[in-house]
C-alpha cells in the first residue's frame, strides 16, 4: 500500500487524476483494452476532471471500458453526474460505458447479470478500481455490519437496509472488489477525517470500517487530505 498526503483536495484530484491515466496507460499497453471500475459520490466529477486536463491534445490506443462499482436502484443514479465528463473523454479514447439503469429490483437483477456477463468477457474484473471512501468508511455501496461485506462471490450483490436513501442497492462484492489489478482509494474532506482515522487504526474491524477491505487490495494507492 502507497499512502500520500496531500496539501488540498485540488492537489489531491491533481494527483488521482495522474493515477489513473497512468493505469489507463499501462492496460492499454499490456492488452489494447483497459477496464475502469467507479463509485458515484462527489469525488468523481473532480477526478475525471483532473484526467481530461491531463489528456489535452492527446488521445489514446485501445479500447476503455467504465462500470460502476455500485449503484441506487432507484431513478436517482450515481452515474447521472459524471456522463457529461464521460462523453468528453470519448474524444481522447474509445471509451464504452456500463451504466446500471434499472429502478426496479427485478429489472436490476437482469441488469447486473448482463452487466457480469460483460465484465466477463474483459476479463472478469477491473484494471483499475477507483473508490472515495464515505464519512462513515463505506465504500461503493459496502456499508458498516451490513450483510453484504460477507458476500463470498466474485459478482455483484444487492444491498438492503443501506443507512442513507435508497436503501436499496447494488455493488461490487468485497472478492470482486479485490480482484482489481490496481486500486485507488480517495479520503477527500474534513468529513473524511474520521473515517480515515479509523481506517489507520489498526484495532478497528472492517465490520465498523468496510475501507479496511482494501488494506487486502493489489497495487493500493490511497490519496488523503482530510484538512481541506
Amino acid at each position: 500500500m502507497m499512502r500520500v498526503l496531500a496539501p488540498t483536495t485540488q492537489e489531491l484530484y491533481a494527483m488521482a487524476g495522474e493515477t489513473l491515466l497512468a493505469g489507463i496507460e499501462r492496460a492499454l499497453r499490456a492488452r489494447g483494452t483497459c477496464v475502469i471500475g467507479l463509485v458515484g459520490g462527489r469525488s468523481m466529477p473532480a477526478l475525471l476532471e483532473s484526467l481530461l486536463s491531463r489528456l489535452h491534445g492527446k488521445r489514446l490506443e485501445g479500447s476503455v471500458h467504465v462500470f460502476w462499482l455500485d449503484e441506487r436502484v432507484d431513478p436517482d443514479k450515481n452515474f447521472t453526474p459524471v456522463l457529461p465528463l464521460l462523453e468528453r473523454l470519448q474524444a481522447h479514447m474509445d471509451l464504452a460505458w456500463h451504466p446500471l439503469v434499472s429502478t426496479q429490483r427485478a429489472a436490476m437483477e437482469a441488469e447486473i447479470a448482463s452487466c457480469g456477463d460483460a465484465l466477463a468477457r474483459l476479463g472478469g474484473t477491473f484494471d483499475v478500481a477507483v473508490l472515495s471512501a464515505g464519512e462513515d468508511g463505506h465504500v461503493a455501496s459496502l456499508f458498516p455490519r451490513n450483510p453484504a461485506l460477507h458476500a463470498r462471490e466474485r459478482r455483484y450483490v444487492f444491498v438492503e437496509d443501506a443507512p442513507k436513501p435508497p436503501p436499496l442497492r447494488v455493488s461490487v462484492s468485497p472478492p470482486l472488489l479485490l480482484a482489481a489489478h490496481e486500486t485507488l482509494l480517495l479520503f477527500a474532506g474534513a468529513g473524511k477525517r474520521d473515517a480515515y482515522r479509523r481506517f489507520c487504526d489498526q484495532g478497528t474491524p472492517v465490520e465498523e470500517c468496510p475501507a479496511k477491505l482494501l488494506e487486502g487490495a493489489r497495487a493500493l494507492r490511497v490519496l488523503v487530505c482530510v484538512d481541506d
